[in-house]
């Protein structure tokens, strides 16, 4: 998704922006119990390459993916490929769901 798609259906006014040369990091931050914020990563091209979901320290990551995933498939994440071949990459990071366009981290 293009920055120019995502500005169609997110409102980026609300969110904190964080630009340098490679990469652009839009936060939107999140009125619920669990989930404290959004994190939407855009590369160098303004392509949109990660969504971080990022959970209060409280809940419980890890055995919430597992709930949905089942036990991660390569190593400790997971990797999904789609129809269309487009592969995802998803992985815990502190308490920080992270879901990814597989071929950034080749």
């Amino acid at each position: 998704m293009s920055l120019d798609e995502f500005t169609q259906v997110k409102d980026i006014a609300q969110m904190e922006i964080d630009e340098n040369e490679y990469v652009s990091y839009y936060t939107e931050t999140i009125n619920q119990a669990e989930i404290q914020e959004y994190i939407y990563q855009f590369d160098k091209n303004k392509v949109l390459y990660e969504l971080i979901i990022e959970y209060s320290l409280d809940f419980d990551v890890n055995g919430y993916m597992i709930q949905l995933y089942g036990k991660p498939n390569n190593g400790e994440e997971w990797i999904f490929e789609l129809t269309n071949g487009f592969k995802l990459k998803i992985w815990k990071f502190i308490n920080n769901f992270c879901i990814a366009n597989a071929a950034y981290f080749e």
